[in-house]
């Protein structure tokens, strides 16, 4: 997945899963991001849901990727 205009930090993507009971659902964002090992967006949890957020400020045209591991996401 690409940006298609500037991004700054901090700024809050949209939902990638929601919690569903004891069952995760993916969100169609939650399919398209990418993994890297110097990813610019991390996982927010709120409430029920995972949401995307930049970490760095994002060029037009870069991709946004996270870091596929079995880790906690921030609160």
């Amino acid at each position: 997945m690409f940006a298609t205009e500037d991004i700054e930090n901090k700024t809050r993507i949209g939902i990638t899963h929601y919690f569903l009971w004891e069952q995760v659902a993916r969100s169609p964002l939650g399919g398209f991001i990418n993994h890297s090992k110097s990813p610019n967006c991390t996982l927010l949890r709120m409430s029920a849901r995972n949401w995307l957020e930049t970490t760095e400020d994002i060029k037009a045209g870069q991709e946004l990727t996270l870091k596929y591991e079995m880790y906690k996401v921030e609160e």
